[in-house]
């Protein structure tokens, strides 16, 4: 197998850069560069590295070398830790380039020979780059826990048990004479029905894992000046959008993210619902329509100096935010309530002023509160991957289909199945595991 390397830091401006090589000749790169000590594994070292072609010096760098198996790839992996300098990457990597057997590595290939290698499954490897892209402490702990085999491990479990099954059935079909012991057969039965459940619950999930790692979706809605661009410029504390009394100015979706309750929360401001003839503005209105069917949490402001709204707005998604209550004298919230027929509501309306800063913090207690609803703290892994929730699904298909009151081998198949599915989320599927269970019973000498 070739060696590989790349730069594992980024390309930007910074003091520090790291190259990580990784394969057999991962040693030979350090003596290529000038390097007369052969380093211990798992301890760095300051080292002069030279450029072989001019004998001059490139820089000094602090390098670590770790042996095989024990590294990330399970190969030998060398890493040297730079100066930043562009002059000095580039260098680094044209000296290494020249040389027989050593190559750049492709998008993700470190991760994809610690998965070859068996140093990860396939689950934690789709964890590296969420745990990167965190932006918030909630998907942090998500893609931690998930590398850490907290997800995979669930799924293991449950490949496990199915081939507990089908070893079960495996060793009566050698016997197709003898009738399959109750015991064996409630055991089966056992197994399957649990899976069954468990997979259910686990696909049961509101897509919450999904939701932590892509982020909620929260529309702001409502009729033209009513403050829909003066309230997301509140949350963000950054002009985000352009504030101005002249209506229509926010024609198109307006997008943004920020944590909330250390959840990533994408933030939307549309356009200002009203009839219009001009195609652009309309083009507008419908697209804060489309957002906002499929938006996790809507706002929908109401400008009290003119209170047209449409009803078929709100829905059990929504917040309705009563906004410029400084210039109504004596506003009465109950009065309002009973008169739009808002009842059912209510528990979800507030009356706020924007600009003068009236009950604002209230609103960002009530945004809190329906975003935490939204995603309550699991104690279990939820499924982080579409991929995963497509396979699950299948293997739920298989196992209603499943009963020994079919031929023995195509219960034996649907089994095999769904345990190829569950595999296919890991990584990890080997005829081995099942012969091991099947010949782990024997006696010795036999």
């Amino acid at each position: 197998m070739s060696t590989i390397f790349a730069l594992i830091t980024s390309p930007s401006r910074a003091g520090v850069a790291i190259v990580r090589i990784s394969g057999p000749q991962a040693l030979n790169c350090l003596s290529i560069l000038g390097c007369k000590k052969i380093p211990q594994s798992h301890q760095t070292f300051l080292q002069k590295l030279y450029n072989p072609f001019n004998n001059q010096l490139l820089d000094k760098a602090l390098i670590t070398y770790f042996k095989s198996p024990k590294s990330y790839t399970g190969e030998d992996v060398v890493e040297i830790n730079l100066h930043a300098s562009p002059f000095i990457i580039k260098t680094l990597h044209d000296i290494l380039l020249q040389q027989v057997g050593i190559r750049l590595s492709l998008p993700g290939e470190f991760s994809k020979r610690a998965f070859l290698n068996g140093k990860i499954d396939l689950v934690q490897a789709q964890a590296i780059p969420d745990l990167i892209a965190s932006e918030t402490e909630i998907q942090h702990q998500q893609a931690i826990k998930q590398l850490d085999g907290e997800l995979g491990n669930l799924y293991e479990k449950w490949r496990t048990s199915l081939l507990e099954a089908i070893a079960l059935i495996q060793a009566n079909i050698d016997f197709p004479d003898e009738d399959i012991p109750t015991s064996t057969i409630s055991r089966i039965e056992e197994i399957v029905k649990t899976l069954i459940t468990e997979i259910k619950n686990h696909l049961n999930d509101n897509y919450i894992g999904q939701k932590i790692k892509d982020g909620l979706n929260l529309v702001i809605l409502g009729s033209v000046n009513a403050g829909k661009s003066s309230l997301i410029n509140f949350l963000t504390r950054n002009e985000i959008a352009i504030v101005s009394d002249i209506a229509g100015t926010t024609r198109d979706v307006i997008e943004t993210h920020l944590s909330i309750k250390g959840l990533m929360v994408k933030i939307a401001d549309t356009a200002g619902i009203r009839k219009t003839n001009d195609p652009i503005e309309q083009e507008g209105i419908n697209r804060a329509l489309k957002k906002s069917q499929n938006a996790d949490l809507k706002i929908l402001v109401i400008d009290l100096q003119n209170p047209n709204f449409d009803n078929d707005l709100i829905d059990n998604k929504t917040i309705i935010l009563l906004n410029k209550i400084d210039k109504i004298n004596g506003f009465d919230l109950e009065n309002f309530i009973n008169k739009h027929n808002l009842n059912n509501f209510s528990d979800k309306i507030i009356a706020i002023s924007i600009t003068k800063n009236i009950n604002t913090s209230q609103l960002i207690k009530l945004i809190e509160d329906e975003v935490e609803k939204l995603i309550p703290k699991l104690n279990y892994p939820a499924i982080t991957q579409e991929r995963y929730r497509i396979i699950l699904n299948n293997c739920l298909e298989n196992l209603n289909y499943f009963s020994l009151k079919n031929n023995i081998e195509i219960s034996a198949h649907e089994l095999w199945q769904t345990s190829v599915e569950l595999g296919k989320i890991t990584g990890k599927f080997d005829i081995e595991n099942i012969l091991d269970i099947i010949f782990s019973s024997f006696c010795i000498g036999k």
